[in-house]
C-alpha cells in the first residue's frame, strides 16, 4: 500500500471524503482477493488516522465515520469494441459522429507497483466518446459501459471517471429501447456512425438533456511538426505533459538522459507489445551524463541501445548503415544539438525499424 497526496472533500454534515489510499498488487478479477484487500485497508486506516491527528490541523479529534461500499478499481479488463478510444483521440479533442458522451478529465495515470509515480500525459478541453466504443467485437446484443468499455488503457486514464460512465451508461439505456423498439442490432446501429439511427439515439439523449454538441478543436501542440513522433510516444506511455499541455517541450534541449530513457522505454514497451520482432537486444547505456545531446551523441547513444557499441567518431557512420539516423536529419550537422521534438523524431523512426 501507498499514501498518495490527499484528494479530500468536505461534506455539508461535516464529515470529509478522503481518496489517498493505493493498494498494489491486487488482482481486481478475483473476488477473494479484492475482499481481503477491502479488510487491509481498514486496518491501514486506522494507522491514517494517527497521522491526520497528529499533522493535519483541526483533526486532532477525528474519528472514522466509516468505509466506503466497496474497493475504487481504476481499471482492469477492457472489452474491445467496433471502435477502441485512442490516447491520441482524448488529446487531440477528437470528435466522432457518433458521440453518446463527452469527456473532460486530464488523463491521470496512478501508480502501479511500489517505487512507481503517477504521472499527467495531458488534459484534454474535450473529445467525444463513439457509440462504437459500447458494442464488443464479438457478443452480440450486449453494450459496454463505463471503465470496461473499448479504451485504450492510456485513453482510460480520462474516460474512466465516473461522470463518462453515467452518460455511456444512459446511452446504452436509450440505444437499447431504440433497437428493440426498432428491430435494429446494436452492431448494425454501431456500424453507421453517422447514419439515421445514431442520430435518433443522439435526439432521444439530448432530449433527456445530454450534451452532444458537435465541435472541433485543434490543440496547438498538434500543429508542431515533431507532434506525429511525439503521438508514437505518447501511445507508448513516454509523455507526461502535465496539465497544462506543456511538458511536450518541443522546442527544449534534449539530455542525453531523456534520450536515453526515452528510447530505451519505446523500444522496452514495443518489444513487450509484440511490435519488435527482429530487435534481439535492449540495452540501458553505461553512462548517461545530464546535458545536452547531439545528433552524433545520439547516434551512439541509438546503436548502444539496440545492441552495437561504437566510438562516438566512428557512431553516425555505422548508424547511418543501419538506417537508424531519420531521413531529414542524414544530410545535417550531425554535432548540432538535438531537441526534444529532435529526439521524438528520432525515436519514432527507429520504432519502424525492427
Amino acid at each position: 500500500m501507498r499514501l498518495r497526496g490527499f484528494n479530500i472533500t468536505r461534506q455539508n454534515d461535516g464529515t470529509v471524503l478522503i481518496n489517498a489510499l493505493l493498494i498494489y498488487g491486487l488482482d481486481p478479477l478475483d473476488a477473494e482477493a479484492k475482499a481481503a484487500a477491502f479488510r487491509r485497508a481498514q486496518v491501514e486506516t486506522e494507522h491514517v488516522l494517527d497521522f491526520l491527528r497528529s499533522e493535519f490541523p483541526g483533526f486532532a479529534q477525528a474519528e472514522i465515520a466509516g468505509y466506503p461500499e466497496m474497493l475504487y478499481v481504476r481499471e482492469s479488463r477492457h472489452i474491445l469494441g467496433e471502435y477502441v478510444l485512442d490516447i491520441a483521440d482524448v488529446m487531440e479533442n477528437r470528435d466522432f459522429p457518433d458521440r453518446v458522451a463527452i469527456g473532460t478529465y486530464p488523463v491521470d495515470i496512478q501508480a502501479a507497483r511500489q517505487g512507481e509515480f503517477g504521472y499527467i500525459v495531458g488534459n484534454p478541453v474535450q473529445y467525444s466518446v463513439p457509440f462504437r466504443c459500447l458494442v464488443p467485437l464479438e457478443v452480440d446484443n450486449l453494450l459496454v459501459v463505463g471503465r470496461a468499455a473499448s479504451f485504450t488503457s492510456l485513453a482510460a486514464g480520462s474516460a474512466r471517471v465516473i461522470p463518462v460512465g453515467m452518460a455511456t451508461g444512459q446511452a446504452a439505456g436509450v440505444a437499447a429501447v431504440y433497437s428493440l423498439e426498432q428491430g435494429v442490432p446494436l452492431r448494425a446501429i454501431a456500424q453507421a456512425p453517422d447514419g439515421p439511427h445514431i442520430r435518433a439515439i443522439q435526439k432521444t439523449l439530448a432530449e433527456q438533456g445530454a450534451y452532444l454538441k458537435p465541435f472541433a478543436l485543434e490543440p496547438k501542440y498538434t500543429r508542431h511538426p515533431a507532434y506525429p513522433a511525439a503521438r508514437e510516444c505518447m501511445r507508448l506511455g513516454l509523455i507526461n505533459a502535465q496539465y497544462d499541455n506543456k511538458g511536450f517541450n518541443f522546442n527544449s534541449p534534449a539530455t542525453h538522459l531523456m534520450f536515453a530513457n526515452a528510447l530505451h522505454g519505446a523500444l522496452t514497451r514495443a518489444k513487450a507489445l509484440d511490435r519488435l520482432p527482429a530487435l534481439d537486444r535492449i540495452q540501458y547505456p553505461l553512462s548517461v551524463p545530464e546535458e545536452a545531446i547531439t545528433a552524433q551523441d545520439a547516434a551512439q547513444m541509438a546503436l548502444w541501445i539496440t545492441g552495437t557499441a561504437a566510438s562516438l567518431d566512428s557512431a553516425w557512420e555505422q548508424a547511418a548503415e543501419k538506417g537508424l539516423i531519420p531521413p531529414q536529419y542524414a544530410g545535417s550537422d550531425k554535432k548540432a544539438p538535438l531537441t526534444r521534438g529532435d529526439a521524438y523524431i528520432w525515436i519514432a523512426h527507429i520504432l519502424t525499424l525492427f
